[in-house]
């Protein structure tokens, strides 16, 4: 059943990634339909660009980590909803947040990529629709608490005091190194993410998201700093970091949460 999760995500996550391209590109989707079905369509036919203006190492780079993505996104939803004691509510409702969030980023990452940039518009009408699914987890497990006394969806962290502060505690963290780098090492949209990845995943997952990002981060960016042999004024889109953060998180959160727990 894992194997087939994996292929199908993996498969989705090229559909979406070539579908954003042309998107972003706002070219006709009738006209390129076999170009966003058909995987590494690009390599295959090197007429087959979708009439993109972007260059085919841009193409590809977006496809390959996008499938990189799905993958670990599958592993993470199998470890997620395979846990102890969830329920199969908790496990839809984690699955269709975890998705959206993914799917979310995917486009947010690719549009980094593309133009080094964010769609704040985009970006504030998700973290809208994050902060009222919050709200309403919120209410809905204050009021049944209060009458059965029995927290419902335990193991859903949307809704909680803990989800408040880390989606408070990542932003203001990047709020801090985007005023005291005068908005050069990170991005105002970024702030924003780090809220949204905050309300999803509570504490301390969020804080496990943020270690990881940092630390991939810095792996990706001295690794291609030698490829280019370039140290300063490098240029890397940090969306799709904070994507790898968070599927990672997914993953291996609960492993690392518990290793530090166990050390300290």
């Amino acid at each position: 059943m894992i194997i087939f999760v994996i292929i199908l995500l993996a498969y989705l996550s090229s559909v979406l990634s070539k579908l954003f391209l042309i998107q972003i590109e706002e070219k006709k989707l009738r006209n390129n339909i076999d170009f966003v079905l058909v995987p590494f369509l690009y390599i295959l036919n090197k007429k087959k660009k979708a009439g993109l203006n972007f260059k085919r190492n841009t193409i590809g780079i977006a496809e390959l980590s996008s499938i990189f993505f799905g993958v670990i996104l599958a592993l993470g939803l199998n470890s997620q909803l395979s846990s102890r004691g969830i329920t199969t509510i908790e496990q839809v409702i984690l699955a269709i947040v975890f998705i959206f969030v993914f799917v979310s980023l995917l486009y947010l990452s690719v549009y980094d990529i593309i133009h080094l940039a964010i769609p704040e518009n985009f970006l504030k009408v998700v973290l809208l629709i994050i902060v009222i699914t919050n709200l309403l987890f919120g209410i809905y497990k204050l009021v049944l608490l209060r009458v059965d006394g029995v927290e419902p969806f335990p193991f859903i962290s949307m809704g909680t005091v803990g989800s408040i502060i880390a989606g408070l505690i990542l932003g203001g963290v990047i709020f801090i190194i985007n005023r005291t780098s005068n908005k050069k090492a990170i991005g105002e949209g970024d702030i924003y993410i780090m809220m949204m990845i905050g309300f999803t995943l509570g504490l301390p997952m969020a804080l496990i998201s943020f270690f990881l990002t940092c630390i991939l981060g810095s792996v990706v960016g001295i690794t291609y700093s030698l490829m280019v042999k370039k140290f300063k004024g490098v240029l890397i889109p940090f969306v799709p970091l904070i994507l790898m953060g968070f599927v990672f998180t997914l993953l291996i959160g609960m492993q690392i949460y518990s290793l530090l727990t166990l050390t300290y």
